[in-house]
């Protein structure tokens, strides 16, 4: 009998958890938001189309941390609350928030795209021993192969794209500020942003796999919650 009790009261501190995690999210990336469209006003009436596609990437940065951070919350957030993981939430919002207040800034935009991609790469970093955490602990197959998956997402994130984003943003802000006139008045800083809005459009098509993934693992998890 304690034993029911005692997973009947887990699963519905999971649930209050998550409702915190995803209320918490969609607050928070309203401030990015509400920053782009504000400054996205000018550029769209006077046709300034770098500042355009810089809006636009500010647009899809929200697409995926909103994104990334609903798969991340349905995969693996519950009981015990993490203030840590959530006070980094708040911090690389508001990195991001101050990028986005720089699509007419190239030099700014990527100075403080590195500040903002270690940011998150710090909070994947954070989140790594969460997961190991409830994956040391768990004994049911399905909820393994859950937490592997989130795992195995969560280290090449932290190897791999996290590292080339960090040195890319490095990369470009270096070349705008050392070569201004080729990188700004030039206009070659258009096709630094072009990339990186095909990587951003790659990395959301991503997250979309991931979901389709993981759809039944969560699905048959939280049924086995209730049983």
């Amino acid at each position: 009998m304690e034993d029911r009790k005692s997973k009947n009261a887990r699963a519905a501190l999971d649930e209050t958890v998550s409702n915190i995690e995803l209320t918490l999210i969609s607050i928070i990336q309203a401030i990015p938001l509400g920053i782009l469209a504000e400054r996205i006003v000018d550029p769209m009436l006077h046709g300034e189309w770098a500042s355009l596609l810089y809006g636009s990437i500010g647009l899809l940065s929200i697409f995926v941390f909103w994104s990334r951070a609903m798969i991340h919350t349905l995969s693996f957030i519950g009981w015990p609350l993490d203030f840590t993981h959530n006070f980094l939430y708040i911090l690389t919002t508001l990195i991001q928030s101050a990028v986005i207040a720089q699509i007419a800034n190239p030099s700014g935009w990527y100075s403080l795209g590195v500040a903002y991609s270690i940011g998150v790469w710090v909070m994947y970093v954070v989140d790594l021993r969460m997961i190991r955490m409830q994956l040391s602990s768990v004994a049911d197959a399905n909820a393994r192969a859950l937490l592997q998956d989130v795992l195995d997402d969560q280290i090449r994130n932290i190897r791999v794209y996290f590292p080339i984003g960090t040195v890319f943003n490095a990369v470009a802000w270096v070349c705008v500020v050392s070569f201004p006139v080729t990188f700004v008045e030039g206009g070659w800083h258009i096709a630094l942003a072009v990339l990186q809005l095909i990587a951003g459009c790659l990395y959301l098509w991503e997250g979309y796999g991931i979901l389709r993934r993981r759809n039944d693992r969560i699905l048959r998890r939280n049924i086995d919650a209730v049983d």
